[in-house]
This record gives C-alpha cells, sequence and structure tokens, in this order.
C-alpha cells in the first residue's frame, strides 16, 4: 500500500497543506540541544533581571500598571532573541537538508554506475519531475505543489531505481531484449528499491521525505489502467509523486540511448506518452508534461 503524506491527502481534499518549519528544523534541535539550553538558560536569566529592575522602575505607577509594564518589556527582550534562535537553527537545518541531497545523490549515482545504459537518467529524470511540477502548480488544482513541495519530490526523484542494485549485471546490462524470465527479475526493482528505503531512513525526521521516496521507488512503474507493476494498482489510487515519476521516467528512456536502441527524436517520445495517455500514464499530467517538454529546447 502507498504511504500517506500530505501530497496524497491534500490532492484527493483538493485543499492546501500547512508545512510546518519543524520538519526540516527537529533534526537539528537534537544536534544543537545542549547549546540551545545554555541559551535559553541565559534568556531567563536575562528577562528576570530585566523584569524586577522594570518592576522597581513603574512600580511608583502603581501594582498593575508595573506588572503590564514589566510583562510588555520582557516579551519584547524575547523577541529579537527568539528570531536570532530560529534563524540559526534554520540555517543549520538548511545546512542538514543540503548534506542529505548530497548524500543521496552520490548513492544514486553509484547504483547508475552498475547500470551501462542509464549514464546521466537520475539528473535528467530529475529535471523533468521538477518541470513537470512546475508546470501542475500553475494550476489551481495543484497549488498545493509548493516550492517546498516541489523540491521534496524532485531530491527524492533520484531514489526511483536504487532497487536495481540487487539486480544481477548479466539482466541490468544485457544488451538484447530480456526473456521473460529475466524481465521477472528486472521488475523486481522496485519492492527491492522500496524495501531498501523502508530498512534505510524510516527513522529520519522528515516523514514526507521518507513517504515520498517509498512511494517512488515503489509505485513509479504503476500504470493508469492497473496493468503495472508490482501492485497492479489504478488511476488515483496511485500516488500522485508515482505518477509523476513514471512520466518523466520513461520519457527519458525514450530520448535517451540504450544498449537495445538507439535514441528516439522528440517528437517520437511524444507521439508514445500521447499513445499512452490514459492507459499507461496520467491523462491530465500527461497533457500537462507534454505541454511543458515541448516548450523546451535542452529536453
Amino acid at each position: 500500500m502507498p504511504l500517506e503524506n500530505d501530497l496524497s491527502i491534500t490532492e484527493n481534499s483538493m485543499s492546501k497543506p500547512t508545512l510546518e518549519k519543524k520538519e526540516q528544523n527537529s533534526a537539528v534541535l537534537g544536534i544543537y540541544s545542549s547549546g540551545v539550553l545554555l541559551s535559553c538558560l541565559k534568556i531567563v536569566a536575562m528577562v528576570v533581571v530585566s523584569a524586577l529592575l522594570s518592576y522597581f522602575i513603574f512600580n511608583s505607577f502603581g501594582t498593575v500598571h508595573a506588572v503590564l509594564a514589566t510583562v510588555i518589556i520582557s516579551l519584547l527582550m524575547l523577541i529579537p532573541m527568539f528570531i536570532y534562535y530560529e534563524r540559526k537553527v534554520t540555517k543549520q537545518g538548511q545546512k542538514i537538508v543540503s548534506l542529505q541531497n548530497h548524500m543521496i545523490r552520490t548513492i544514486a549515482d553509484v547504483i547508475e554506475e552498475r547500470d551501462a545504459s542509464t549514464g546521466g537518467h537520475i539528473t535528467r529524470t530529475a529535471d523533468l519531475v521538477e518541470m513537470l511540477l512546475q508546470g501542475m502548480a500553475k494550476l489551481p488544482k495543484y497549488s498545493f505543489l509548493t516550492e517546498a513541495n516541489i523540491e521534496k519530490i524532485k531530491s527524492a526523484a533520484p531514489l526511483h531505481d536504487v532497487g536495481k542494485i540487487k539486480i544481477p549485471d548479466a539482466v541490468l546490462n544485457k544488451p538484447g531484449k530480456l526473456t521473460v524470465v529475466e524481465y521477472e527479475i528486472m521488475k523486481k526493482h522496485s519492492e527491492y528499491g522500496a524495501d531498501l528505503i523502508m530498512r534505510s531512513i524510516k527513522n529520519v525526521e522528515d516523514k514526507k521525505y521518507f513517504s515520498i521516496a517509498y512511494n517512488i521507488a515503489l509505485f513509479h512503474h504503476e500504470r493508469y489502467d492497473g496493468k503495472g507493476y508490482p501492485t497492479g494498482i489504478s488511476g488515483e489510487q496511485i500516488p500522485l509523486e508515482a505518477r509523476v515519476m513514471a512520466l518523466a521516467d520513461v520519457y527519458d528512456a525514450l530520448v535517451s540511448p540504450r544498449v537495445y536502441k538507439e535514441p528516439f527524436p522528440k517528437s517520437k517520445a511524444i507521439e508514445i506518452l500521447r499513445e499512452g495517455r490514459g492507459t499507461q500514464f496520467d491523462p491530465e499530467l500527461t497533457d500537462i508534461f507534454i505541454n511543458c517538454v515541448t516548450n523546451r529546447v535542452d529536453m
């Protein structure tokens, strides 16, 4: 079954999700907990001193006014301090996210090195995924595709074929057509990939990223008509991120050279996608993809 995330929830409800900064920052809080605790103690001490001083200063105006003045001044003192630490934690969170993305890309590159026929595939498909998502985001229906959500899906896209690490070289790099038995072995890469992701990053703080990566790896070979693999789910049962990945994956495979074929012209690749509209691919996403890629000279 697909792992639920607020992309799938939002697609069904058509409501815009609230993205919380704590997803990015929670990993940092553990690393900096001791430093932040010390800083918080300093802040508390400063506020106490400020409160006492302000109370005695304003006490001549009466007890109630003194208390109110104390509270207001204390809160005003806290605002810049919290802004400073929020920015500090956010900056460290961004560094960790960047490191995570570099590590993911490195892992995907290592796996791609085993496949002699797909050089540059992960980079190109990630760019195609981003292109399609940006095209979708222009429509009110997909208003939940914020820059943050688009970046999460794009950064998870390189893991779509991570399961190929468990496919034998004789099958992965066979120059000719695969036999029925070999094709069944190759099809296992989606399940292998989902299993690897489940065991490797299931404890990451960013649960949304984990569910997106898992869904892409497991379901990017499903078909809109239910004739895909590994589960045979259909239509919008297929997670949105996997439907997006399917288009990017197939298009790049068509326009790129493989050990078993020459690259197709862009016009031919678009024609093949159009033929798969509503059967292999989500019809609406196919239209958006074709419109976007037609207007790009670099893809």
